[in-house]
């Protein structure tokens, strides 16, 4: 049983993590993150665990059993994420809101002005 735990444990680590380097560095490209080191530590965590709920819930349930392994660490995977991510929005809002108002694109006086 312990070895069936632990490879199913592995699959799904690696699994979360070569999942998760793509699914961060592309929402980070999206929506820059400004709330420092910390913001950024808890978004890639927040991934990493929203990444483990299918596979957790999946192989775990087809390797272990569904209520014995497959549904506790999917759902405690769910909550590590929404955790997560809480604690990413506490460092991530100060930041923003201190933050000037965002571009508001071509103006009217952006385009007189321009010489076009």
């Amino acid at each position: 049983m312990e070895t069936r735990l632990l490879v199913t444990l592995l699959i799904i680590i690696v699994f979360a993590v070569f999942a998760s380097l793509p699914v961060s560095r592309a929402s980070q490209k999206r929506d820059k993150i400004r709330g420092g080191s910390l913001a950024k530590i808890f978004h890639f965590l927040g991934v990493l665990a929203y990444l483990m709920v299918l596979p957790s819930a999946l192989v775990g349930s087809i390797v272990l059993g569904p209520l014995a392994f497959g549904v506790p660490m999917a759902v405690s995977a769910l909550l590590i994420s929404i955790v997560c991510l809480l604690l990413y929005a506490v460092f991530e809002l100060p930041s923003r809101a201190n933050q000037s108002e965002e571009d508001q694109g071509w103006t009217e006086k952006d385009a007189r002005t321009s010489g076009l």
